[in-house]
């Protein structure tokens, strides 16, 4: 690699030459062909289908994680949508056979590789066709060097309600199933292990979240702790910071998402607080179940990683991975939802990804002067603080307060894009409205005129918190007084509520920062007045297409980029 640096720079020569455009585009090429070293920080998109780094879908579900040395390891339940695995559960519902539990490794908690079928199914018994293996966990015991992985066995109608056990010398092998109990004759259906600091573990059933410590060699239950919660609850998810411990679990609703609720002691031993959901105004846990939470210790901070699943009831394969950081401040744990986010895992600090472009509107409604850009015509919403999506206030109209809510003029002038997010609620609404006509409107403003965009009166159910995004490509909308509005026609029973109104604006690209040699087009002749100028430092340089004085990787992503963006043709 140093080789090829130095054939590209002048400066390494007694008597500098013209590097080859050739050698130039050969470097470009090896850098694309280096085996991927993943830069800090990587983007988690909860939501969607991920791909591991053979570009196959990930199919670990109802999983958890263990981290040895650098690298995690992500177990979980093989699933797919062949029909031929989706068997009947009773009671109206289907569950998917057992295929495999799997593993998956990664440095970097974004960016994983499929390791091994750890365990696969067999010609008959626990793990023979037919049968639910659900949730596997996996913990290290020092004391006999073994990983050792706690599993939900069943059969078909969840009728057995068993945990199994198996074991493994490396933690990606081929693991050893060793059988199947129940906890002192007690059912254990969806479940978790938990390794304390002070070495015992422990397995957490469902129902009334039962704690078991385990024997020495983790192999086998040695006693009942404590029964940490009440009611009907399952897919149990514990971690711990400093001296509290925390406890997350579902309701039970089969394959349905519900609010997940959290429980936190001072001790193992109990006493266990209730608290409630952790995602607030009913999200439905973002439409997920826990199975997880995972520590991502940095250099500078910690991070709580929520890990869930959206299951998709017999379409298994189609089940996507809901992986939210967690807000912890003392016993209070918050989730919020966000379409993007980044993570350090050398660092372990988190940040949110925000909408391309240029934000022209961001408003949350919790300012001192709630409405202030929403001013521009006269309304009669109300700033609401009982009902919102995330921090304290939303927008509110009712029977009494409603009308026209309409953004001040936003200056999309220089735009190609214009992208609108925005969460909404509805009660009572429905298409054709109480008064007969639509009761929640959607408009965009070109300058001119109103133009209507969406009835979200049919978007989603009542009473939940709904997103709404656009993208506007009309060049139409691409004015100095774009407007977004909002108009309300209710009566009686009926409210409406927004929260986080963002609207951005994506400027043109212009390929005149990397057409160094003045043609209006980039190409080869542009790439060869930068390779003259790689690694050289200094005001002035064609190449220096990031105006930062040096001429380096930085330009190199640039003036690839303006290729991509097809600055290639006339």
């Amino acid at each position: 690699m140093l080789g090829i640096i130095g054939i590209l720079s002048p400066k390494n020569s007694s008597s500098p030459q013209k590097p080859s455009v050739i050698v130039f585009i050969t470097f470009c090429i090896s850098l694309l062909t280096l085996s991927p070293a993943y830069p800090s920080p990587q983007t988690v998109t909860p939501g969607i289908l991920w791909y591991d780094t053979d570009a196959n879908i990930i199919s670990a579900h109802g999983g958890g994680i263990i981290k040895v040395a650098d690298t995690y390891y992500f177990f979980g339940e093989y699933k797919d949508s062949d029909p031929n695995n989706v068997i009947n559960a009773g009671m109206g519902h289907v569950t998917h056979q057992f295929v495999a539990n799997t593993c998956y490794s990664s440095t970097d908690f974004v960016n994983w590789t499929f390791e091994n079928y750890v365990l696969t199914q067999q010609e008959s018994g626990d793990l023979g066709p037919g049968r639910v293996v659900e949730r596997p966990k996996v913990i290290y015991n020092d004391s006999t060097s073994q990983y050792v992985m706690y599993m939900h066995i069943d059969n078909a109608t969840y009728g057995e309600a068993k945990f199994g056990v198996a074991t493994c010398s490396t933690v990606d092998g081929d693991y050893t199933y060793l059988g199947s109990s129940q906890p002192f004759g007690q059912d254990s259906r969806d479940m978790t292990l938990f390794k304390d600091t002070d070495a015992n573990a422990y397995l957490i059933t469902r129902d009334n979240l039962t704690i078991y410590r385990l024997t020495s060699d983790y192999l086998s239950i040695d006693a009942a702790v404590v029964q940490a919660g009440t009611g009907s609850h399952e897919a149990p998810a514990m971690f711990k910071i400093a001296g509290t411990y925390y406890l997350l679990a579902s309701q039970k609703s089969w394959w349905q998402s519900n609010d997940n609720h959290y429980w936190t002691a001072p001790d193992i031993n109990g006493p266990w607080t209730y608290h409630g959901d952790f995602t607030p105004n009913s999200k439905n846990t973002w439409n997920s179940q826990t199975t997880f939470v995972q520590p991502i210790q940095g250099t500078n901070i910690t991070t709580y990683v929520f890990m869930a699943d959206r299951w998709c009831e017999g379409c298994f394969g189609d089940s996507v991975y809901i992986w939210l950081p967690l807000k912890i401040n003392g016993t209070t744990v918050t989730l919020d939802w966000y379409d993007s986010w980044t993570l350090d895992a050398e660092t372990g600090q988190w940040a949110p990804v925000t909408p391309p472009g240029t934000v022209l509107l961001y408003d949350g409604f919790e300012a001192a002067v709630w409405d202030a850009n929403f001013n521009d015509i006269s309304h009669n919403w109300l700033k609401d603080t009982s009902y919102y999506w995330r921090d304290s206030a939303s927008a509110h109209a009712d029977k009494d307060n409603n009308g026209s809510f309409t953004s001040d003029a936003l200056d999309t002038g220089d735009a190609s894009a214009i992208h609108i997010d925005f969460w909404f609620r509805k009660d009572d609404t429905d298409a054709n409205g109480q008064s007969g006509g639509p009761d929640f409107l959607l408009y965009y403003y070109n300058g001119t005129n109103y133009h209507f965009i969406a009835d979200l009166d049919t978007l989603g159910d009542d009473d939940k918190w709904l997103n709404f995004t656009d993208t506007i490509t009309d060049s139409n909308f691409f004015v100095p007084d774009f407007k977004i509005r909002f108009n309300a026609a209710l009566e009686r029973s009926e409210n409406v509520w927004l929260d986080e109104v963002a609207v951005t604006k994506q400027i043109a690209t212009s390929c005149d920062a990397a057409n160094l040699d003045g043609t209006g087009l980039v190409n080869f002749d542009d790439f060869t007045i930068f390779a003259e100028d790689w690694q050289l430092t200094g005001p002035g340089l064609p190449g220096d297409i990031t105006e930062n004085n040096v001429v380096n990787f930085d330009d190199l992503a640039k003036i690839a980029q303006y290729w991509l963006d097809d600055c290639n043709q006339p």
